[in-house]
């Protein structure tokens, strides 16, 4: 595998992702923020997280296919927050699955 200069490659073992469920509520909007209380995750913690190929509560996973979602993750103590936005600038809403990991 290409080395990037300046990166390091290593592999977690034994890390398995966590997951939460962030809802949009009913009213269609363009973006969210949603605090995630973990209390493994500390302030000085990289967060990596994607939407999980699965359905959420209430939905069909067709549903979830066609949304794009740009999510970013700050770390704080026993938390972090969620920052959610619809790449394409359509509107959101309901719930999504989102796969985490903390380290």
């Amino acid at each position: 595998m290409p080395m990037i200069p300046g990166s390091t490659s290593t592999v977690a073992t034994g890390v398995s992702p966590k997951q939460t469920e962030v809802d949009f509520g009913t009213t269609p909007v363009a973006d969210g923020t949603f605090v995630v209380v973990d209390a493994a995750v500390t302030a000085a913690d990289q967060i990596i997280t994607n939407v999980a190929y699965e359905a959420p509560t209430g939905k069909d996973l067709d549903e979830i296919e066609m949304d794009v979602l740009d999510i970013r993750a700050a770390a704080g103590a026993g938390q972090f927050t969620l920052y959610v936005t619809a790449v394409d600038g359509s509107y959101l809403h309901d719930k999504f699955k989102i796969n985490y990991i903390a380290g």
